[in-house]
């Protein structure tokens, strides 16, 4: 039902000087990082148009964070009570220790920011750097001297492979299909 309004009642509004300072905005990041994890990953987009899961994804770089922390932590641990370590010893530890949590958190959470991954990536950096006579090559050639992938590379191995299996049952799946059909 349609209403009809009067136009020629409308009243006057007080002017008010609105070019001064505003004093009582208070925003901080946690309270902006509270009002997101609010949000309804569920709902549609908003007036600005982002789409709430969009908001609550890049909200979500505290798992990257912590997992980088961890690692951090566990090869500070190794630094600590295995001081004079040869190369192979090292990585023995590194890959055994560390890396497993970075792959995981790198395949689980699939951090789509360069600075998420950049801040998994450090932690590798950090550890072949501490490597008797590596501290001055560039990480690229420290990793190529240690046979080692960086954990971008890897995690875009694993995508590949995860498709090119799915591809693969797909194709089985069709070729079953026709053989069903021809008997």
């Amino acid at each position: 039902m349609f209403t009809r309004e009067d136009t020629e009642n409308i009243p006057d509004l007080d002017p008010r000087d609105i070019r001064g300072p505003i004093e009582s905005i208070n925003i901080t990041e946690d309270i902006v990082r509270e009002k997101l994890k609010e949000i309804k990953p569920g709902k549609s987009e908003g007036s600005d148009g982002i789409h709430s899961k969009v908001v609550c994804e890049t909200l979500n770089d505290g798992h990257t964070s912590k997992t980088a922390a961890s690692a951090n932590a566990r090869f500070g641990l190794i630094r600590r009570h295995f001081q004079h370590l040869d190369e192979e010893s090292l990585m023995l530890l590194y890959k055994s220790l560390c890396r497993p949590k970075l792959e995981y958190c790198m395949a689980v959470s699939q951090p789509r920011f360069k600075k998420d991954i950049d801040k998994i990536e450090k932690v590798q950096r950090r550890a072949t750097k501490m490597i008797n006579g590596y501290g001055e090559l560039s990480y690229s050639e420290r990793l190529k001297k240690l046979k080692l992938p960086s954990l971008q590379y890897n995690t875009i191995l694993m995508k590949t492979n995860s498709l090119r299996e799915t591809k693969r049952e797909e194709l089985e799946g069709m070729d079953n299909g026709l053989r069903r059909k021809q008997s």
